[in-house]
């Protein structure tokens, strides 16, 4: 992915997160002091964060340590997106269940051949489904369907909302 394109998608996922989180797009107030402070920095408030400041933290804690640059397109849009929703080790869950895998927590050698040898973009497409459920047992299931259609435009793929559940007839 190139760092244009990554740059897209990072802003636009990012804005994603406003009314799923208690922060600023997913940056926690000590997150953000601990990236300053390894800059060389000094620390100040969460709501003072430049976008470029941001988008790097978002490069570096997500998309570099989820090893997102080694994932072919859109899946890498798609893991990038869980892991800022809901860490790296609840993300390759995730991705595990989209893929089929026996679960596991870390991004293993397996597992990123895996990644690497998967249909990327039903993978993706399997992943948001996956990144949708979880969502919508925290959360709004309405804001859980726009958060993923949003992040599927934002990857380049074609994901439709899954259809409410309904209730048994009682009769």
């Amino acid at each position: 992915m190139s760092t244009d394109r990554l740059c897209i998608v990072l802003s636009a996922i990012g804005h994603l997160f406003d009314g799923l989180a208690t922060t600023a797009h997913v940056i926690t107030q000590n997150g953000y002091n601990a990236y300053r402070t390894a800059l060389g920095f000094p620390v100040r408030e969460l709501a003072d964060i430049e976008e470029a400041e941001r988008l790097d933290i978002y490069r570096r804690r997500f998309w570099i340590q989820g090893r997102c640059q080694e994932m072919p397109e859109p899946l890498a849009g798609a893991f990038f997106g869980a892991v800022m929703c809901y860490g790296l080790n609840d993300g390759v869950r995730l991705l595990c269940a989209a893929l089929r895998l026996p679960v596991s927590d870390r991004l293993e050698a397996s597992l990123m051949r895996a990644v690497l040898a998967s249909d990327a973009a039903a993978a993706a497409v399997a992943l948001l489904y996956a990144h949708h459920a979880r969502l919508a047992t925290i959360g709004d299931a309405g804001a859980a369907v726009a958060h993923v259609e949003q992040l599927a435009g934002a990857i380049g793929v074609t994901w439709t909302a899954p259809e409410p559940a309904s209730a048994p007839n009682e009769g």
